[in-house]
């Protein structure tokens, strides 16, 4: 997708943003409340922000996750263990870099801070940090309105779950809290994009999930659409994983630990499979900074938690396009002197070497 600079403020597609943002900040907190289910938000996919010549991202986002409930069946839950309740504030920061039109690598750095609350009375609490994970994607094709390309995702555990000698021996055996599997997810994926119009766009990633310590591979899946304008960028998508066997049962110490966290299927759930819809809405405020605001509902499952999860964040955005000079030719009369050191038929428009964008892009139809 290319851009160029729009020289106006636009000053009414700023208002009507910032009301734009404004009601769903309100829909945002009024959402969320306690009564709110919610885990861990699903396969872990590339940012796909639109190639460009150079450009950095860095992007912070805040996480409202609650989990009371797992599917037994693709439309049936079972709520967990004395009707436990599962609350996790994830402060998620984003990096990525585009060093050229083909090529985008980045990061994302999560901490979480998780509690768990159930009818008992009984509590428990943790911070630490928690799946970390390091994307990359190559576009073989990129063409304006259509691009193809791969993507590889790993995820990486920064933090240890306890065994059951070290759960037995601690001052609540009956409590833990596990910010995850704690093993390593290796994906690879075919991603994939179409402008079906100006202002129309629309997605789809498949690939392959490698999981380790006996857990089953996972085919993950994302399918979105998308209005884009040079101010809001609102995607709906529906993504999720489909699991490959039934991978290894868990052993009697983890079956242990498990019911230690209320039998949650957010950790150490061997074949989980989930279909989840995802509005997500970027509001531009300049060509520098967002705002972004993600609701995720888990529409159907099976082994995995069923949800909803919140979540808000800022954007910045420093991008720089690559222009070459452009010649024009015209017609001189004949007698003109060659020889004075610049022919009047062979002219040059001067232009920078690069282009920033301090000023809001457009999209070029």
């Amino acid at each position: 997708m290319n851009y160029k600079l729009s020289l106006d403020t636009r000053a009414a597609s700023n208002a009507y943003g910032l009301g734009l943002f404004g009601l769903l900040c309100a829909i945002f907190f009024g959402l969320s409340s306690p009564t709110l289910k919610a885990s861990q938000l699903g396969p872990i996919l590339p940012t796909h922000h639109f190639p460009t010549d150079r450009s950095f991202h860095l992007a912070y986002r805040f996480h409202f996750i609650n989990s009371s409930s797992n599917f037994l069946e693709r439309l049936v839950t079972d709520p967990l263990t004395n009707n436990a309740r599962l609350r996790i504030i994830r402060h998620e920061l984003i990096p990525e870099f585009q060093p050229n039109r083909k090529l985008s690598f980045g990061a994302r750095v999560v901490l979480d801070s998780l509690s768990m609350t159930a009818d008992s009375g009984s509590w428990a609490g943790r911070t630490t940090l928690g799946d970390q994970a390091f994307f990359v994607e190559f576009r073989v094709l990129d063409e304006p309105g259509s691009s193809l390309g791969f993507a590889g995702v790993v995820k990486i555990p920064s933090y240890s779950n306890p065994t059951l000698l070290e759960l037995t021996e601690s001052s609540a055996p009956n409590n833990t809290l596990l910010p995850g599997d704690a093993q390593t997810d290796t994906t690879l994926l075919l991603t994939t994009e179409y402008w079906a119009g100006a202002n129309l766009r629309l997605r789809a990633d498949a690939g392959l999930t490698k999981r380790l310590d006996g857990y089953a591979s996972e085919l993950p899946y994302n399918l979105s659409i998308g209005v884009v304008n040079p101010k809001m960028d609102f995607e709906l998508r529906l993504r999720g994983n489909f699991s490959l066997g039934k991978g290894e049962s868990n052993d009697t110490d983890t079956e242990t630990i498990r019911e230690a966290f209320s039998n949650s299927d957010y950790a150490y759930s061997p074949s989980p499979w989930v279909m989840v819809i995802e509005p997500n809405v970027e509001l531009w405020l300049s060509a520098k900074t967002a705002v972004s605001l993600q609701y995720s509902y888990s529409v159907m499952g099976k082994n995995s938690p069923s949800y909803h999860a919140m979540s808000a964040g800022l954007i910045y955005r420093w991008a720089e396009t690559h222009n070459s000079p452009r010649k024009t030719f015209k017609e001189v009369p004949i007698y003109t002197d060659q020889e004075s050191g610049r022919f009047e038929g062979d002219s040059t428009t001067p232009q920078s070497e690069s282009l920033y964008l301090d000023e809001d892009p457009v999209f070029e139809k």
